[in-house]
C-alpha cells in the first residue's frame, strides 16, 4: 500500500512581489491619511487661535470705548486716535481714552483706583512678537499720555486700525480736545497664530453719544443798574 504525503506549496516570487506592493500601498495610504489629518488639525488650531486673538483684542478696545467719559466740561472728556499707517500695510494706530469704569485698574490694593482713569492701547513688541498693550492710570492726572501700568493683553496682534466718524466720513486721526466726541469709533484688528500660517481679522463699531454743548452762564447786564445809580447820585 502506497501512502502519499501531502506537501505544502510555497509562495512564488510573483506572489511575494504582489504582496509586497500591496503592503507598500496600504502603508503609504495610511501615512498620507495620518499626515493630512495632522496637517488639518494644525491648520484648524492655528485658525481658531488667530480668530480668538483678533476677537479678544477688538472686544477689549470696544469695551473701554463704550465706557469713555462724556461731560459738558471738556476737561473730563478725552478720546484721541493717533494714525499709525494704513490697514494692510502694518497699521499700528493707538488710542487714548478717559474712561469711567468700575474695573480695578491697579493690582496693588493700596493704590487709589476706580472712577475715571486713563486707558491707552497700542501695538508693541514682546519676546514672542507683536502684541496689543493696554496702559491704565487711575485716577486721571495732568499727564494723560504717561504713567500708570502698561502690560501686553493679547499676543499675536500684528495690525491695529482705529477710525472716528465725524458724521460724514471716517477719519484716521482724532482729538476730542479739538474735534469733540466722534459719532462712532471703528476698530479693526488683524491677529496671527503662533506659527504665523494664519491671519484673522475682527471689527467692532462703537456708537457714542455726542457731548452736550457746554453751558455758558448768562452775562448779567449791569448797565441799567449803573445808570440808575449815577442818576440817583446827581439828585
Amino acid at each position: 500500500m502506497n501512502t502519499h504525503t501531502p506537501t505544502t506549496r510555497a509562495f512564488t516570487i510573483v506572489e511575494l512581489v504582489v504582496a509586497l506592493l500591496v503592503g507598500v500601498i496600504v502603508a503609504g495610504a495610511t501615512t498620507t491619511a495620518l499626515t493630512q489629518f495632522s496637517r488639518g488639525k494644525s491648520r484648524a488650531t492655528a485658525r481658531q487661535e488667530a480668530h480668538a486673538r483678533a476677537e479678544a483684542a477688538a472686544s477689549l478696545i470696544a469695551t473701554d470705548i463704550i465706557e469713555a467719559a462724556r461731560d459738558q466740561d471738556p476737561t473730563f472728556t478725552r478720546l484721541a486716535i493717533a494714525d499709525g499707517g494704513e490697514l494692510g500695510l502694518d497699521a499700528r494706530d493707538s488710542i487714548l481714552i478717559l474712561a469711567r469704569s468700575m474695573r480695578v485698574q491697579a493690582r496693588d490694593p493700596g493704590l487709589p483706583s476706580g472712577g475715571e482713569g486713563e486707558v491707552q492701547y497700542r501695538l508693541d513688541a514682546t519676546a514672542q512678537g507683536l502684541s496689543l498693550w493696554r496702559r491704565t492710570d487711575a485716577p486721571a492726572d495732568e499727564f494723560l499720555d504717561a504713567g500708570g501700568l502698561a502690560r501686553p493683553v493679547v499676543p499675536g496682534v500684528v495690525e491695529l486700525s482705529i477710525e472716528a466718524d465725524d458724521g460724514t466720513q471716517w477719519a484716521t486721526s482724532w482729538d476730542s480736545d479739538a474735534d469733540g466726541v466722534p459719532y462712532a469709533v471703528r476698530i479693526t484688528v488683524v491677529a496671527t497664530s503662533d506659527d504665523k500660517t494664519v491671519q484673522a481679522k475682527a471689527r467692532r463699531t462703537v456708537a457714542l453719544d455726542r457731548t452736550p454743548a457746554p453751558i455758558t452762564p448768562p452775562i448779567e447786564d449791569t448797565s441799567t443798574d449803573t445808570s440808575a445809580a449815577t442818576t440817583g447820585g446827581g439828585g
